[in-house]
């Protein structure tokens, strides 16, 4: 007979019964536990075990609301490489994909504008992706 996983048990290194019986992808090494089951959860639900350096952040806003605030950076850039550019948006999957967008939003907003603008712009996305990117990485851009 199958016993339910407790999740709390496997991050912890203590699953329920033997260890083989375990699916290999929720095996726990014992370098690497909390980190790679946290991983692992990120990866499928979005979000993660609560406790860890990692835990969901209760400021964190939906992807849905992420991506229109790329769109907006975009409403007065109407030519071809702004299309691409929302295409860009609405292909990402995670606030991740979203954040890596900000060199080619940045280029498209300084075609059309000014790289002033363009900073401006970009510097204002850094709150959106608060406690989707770790915050040494949530840098600005400077100009």
């Amino acid at each position: 007979m199958l016993q339910a996983l407790n999740l709390k048990q496997i991050v912890q290194g203590d699953p329920p019964g033997p260890a083989s019986a375990l699916p290999l992808f929720l095996a726990v090494h014992k370098t690497g536990g909390r980190h790679s089951v946290n991983l692992l959860i990120q990866r499928i639900f979005g979000t993660t075990i609560h406790g860890g350096a990692s835990a969901i952040n209760r400021r964190q806003l939906p992807i849905e609301q992420i991506r229109l605030s790329l769109h907006r950076t975009l409403d007065d850039c109407k030519d071809i490489r702004a299309q691409r550019m929302a295409f860009k948006i609405n292909a990402a999957k995670t606030p991740v994909d979203l954040w890596m967008l900000r060199s080619d939003l940045h280029q498209c907003i300084s075609q059309t504008h000014s790289q002033r603008v363009a900073v401006e712009r970009i510097n204002g996305l850094v709150d959106v992706f608060e406690g989707w990117i770790p915050p040494a990485q949530l840098t600005r851009i400077q100009g």
